[in-house]
């Protein structure tokens, strides 16, 4: 263990260095830390960015500034990041292999990543990655559905509860059953249509 900067600390462990200012290791292996920074424990960490944090896992990466990695990641494998909080203000919950890579962006699961700023991305264990394409989404890969109100979904999206829609915005571009009600017209629409080709499909209620 080294610890050459300024009021740096290694608790313990093996192969950590604690070069940043008032940076600290508290343990584990091979463990990198930065200015005002801070290392829990684990293999293979580093927290470069400053005021950065990797609470434990292996292999993961805070390189933005004001960062956090909370766990997950592998202790095998080639040296690359299992995963990374790339962007200032990025947060990895816990995973494998996950990227924050945008500026206030959050992620968890499998192979999650936020290129964005502002983006929030949810993966659920398919082996492939799931990317923003987009600042401020909130995008969910959960192939058992998800649920609102209740616990076993029975489609994509399965609300138990009423749901309100008010947003007099029409998508740009795609093709679905749009819901719509414009608040300032007092109406509601509920039509199908496909954008990028201009042309309505048919619309059937009950039989």
């Amino acid at each position: 263990n080294v610890a050459t900067g300024v009021y740096t600390t290694i608790g313990g462990g093996d192969g950590n260095n604690a070069t940043g200012y008032m940076s600290t290791i508290a343990g584990g292996q091979y463990g990198l830390v930065d200015y005002y920074s801070f290392i829990g424990g684990g293999w293979g960490n580093a927290a470069t960015g400053r005021m950065s944090v990797v609470c434990g896992g292996g292999l993961n990466k805070a390189r933005g500034n004001n960062s956090v990695v909370i766990g997950g990641g592998h202790l095998s494998g080639p040296w690359t990041d299992s995963s990374a909080a790339l962007g200032d203000w990025s947060t990895v919950l816990g995973g494998y292999r996950n990227i924050a890579a945008g500026k206030y962006s959050l992620v968890s699961g499998r192979r999650a990543i936020a290129n964005h700023a502002g983006t929030f991305v949810w993966a659920d264990t398919t082996d492939n990655d799931f990317v923003s394409t987009g600042p401020n989404q909130f995008l969910i890969r959960a192939y058992g559905g998800v649920g609102i109100n209740k616990s076993d979904p029975a489609t994509a999206l399965d609300v138990n509860g009423v749901v309100r829609v008010n947003w007099p915005i029409w998508p740009q571009s795609g093709e679905g059953l749009e819901i719509c009600y414009n608040p300032m017209m007092k109406k509601g629409y509920i039509q199908a249509f496909n954008r990028d080709s201009s042309t309505w499909g048919d619309l059937y209620l009950g039989d």
